[in-house]
């Protein structure tokens, strides 16, 4: 009786990784908000590089947040990297440059104009008064361009 007791513990403990374990070809509400946030920060950078002529001080203002956030927008960068790891296991870099061309390129062309250039700076205001919480609360923008591009494993919002 104790043999078939610790067998069956084996198992249940053998297959409860795998039970828990996230399925390839989705992205979990973690995971999604983990791309928000990659993609909120690539759009902030550029955008306040972009509008420095037109607003000056956004540029110092991303680099300010930056320094002060740098460990966690890190943490996040390489959490990203590993679900481009998993979802894209034969040519991982290849995707990452896809996807983080597609990005940097669409906000390099987006035509700037004085009040998309003040409304960049009351964001990037907005993260200096509020600081990381802020930021993912302006990251929720970005979250129909995750979902179109990438399969959620449950709704998500």
């Amino acid at each position: 009786m104790i043999r078939i007791l610790v067998i069956a513990c084996l198992v249940l403990a053998a297959l409860a990784p795998a039970a828990s374990a996230k399925p390839k070809g989705c992205l979990s509400d973690r995971e999604v908000k983990n791309d928000q946030l990659v993609r909120h920060g690539v759009f902030l950078r550029e955008a306040s590089r972009r509008c420095e002529a037109y607003t000056p001080g956004t540029a110092k203002m991303w680099l300010d947040f930056e320094a002060a956030n740098g460990a966690r927008l890190a943490r996040e960068t390489q959490m990203r990297a590993k679900i481009f790891q998993r979802e894209y296991p034969d040519d991982t870099k290849m995707a990452a440059a896809v996807f983080d061309g597609r990005l940097v390129t669409s906000h390099r062309n987006f035509p700037l104009t004085q009040p998309f250039c003040e409304n960049v700076k009351t964001l990037l205001e907005e993260n200096a008064a509020k600081g990381f919480g802020g930021f993912t609360k302006q990251s929720k923008t970005a979250h129909d361009l995750v979902v179109l591009d990438f399969k959620t494993c449950a709704p998500t919002r």
